[in-house]
């Protein structure tokens, strides 16, 4: 890397990348990093619809995911930038009743869409896109800006 993530120069590029990486297709079948359970993702009228569980084989067109988040566009680009403000951003998945720890990727999710382990469904998404990787470290996952992903940003 030539330059910090951090710098201003740095940011500008990241989030140019962030929003071509926005315009791409995400409909698909994923798994959470965690417990490597099967979800569906289809995009609708702008919005991303998570299907598991009983709906994950729907075939209703109609039927709205078990979990929306609202404006992909944002959601995708506003996420990146959020991950490339750093080093790495602990994943910190947790159920919608429990605050979720400062910081994390669940933190900032909660403003994109009602409910909780949000950080269990973004992060698979980012990744079939090329544009973060998901580690593990001890317990914990982790998610940072992929090598391809800076190679294109030209960082």
């Amino acid at each position: 890397m030539t330059e910090s993530k951090t710098s201003v120069e740095a940011q500008k590029k990241i989030r140019m990348w962030a929003e071509t990486a926005a315009k791409l297709p995400v409909d698909g079948i994923y798994e959470t990093p965690g417990k490597a359970i099967k979800f569906r993702v289809k995009e609708s009228y702008g919005d991303i619809h998570i299907y598991y569980g009983k709906r994950l084989d729907s075939s209703d067109p109609y039927q709205e995911g078990n979990l929306v988040f609202f404006d992909k566009m944002n959601l995708i680009r506003e996420t990146i930038v959020f991950i490339g403000s750093s080093e790495a951003v602990a994943l910190g998945s947790t159920t919608e009743n429990r605050l979720p720890e400062p910081d994390s990727l669940e933190a900032f999710l909660r403003s994109h869409s009602v409910g909780g382990k949000l950080a269990s469904y973004v992060p698979p998404i980012l990744a079939g896109l090329g544009v973060i990787t998901i580690e593990k470290h001890g317990r914990a996952l982790y998610c940072r800006l992929s090598d391809v992903f800076l190679r294109q940003a030209g960082l």
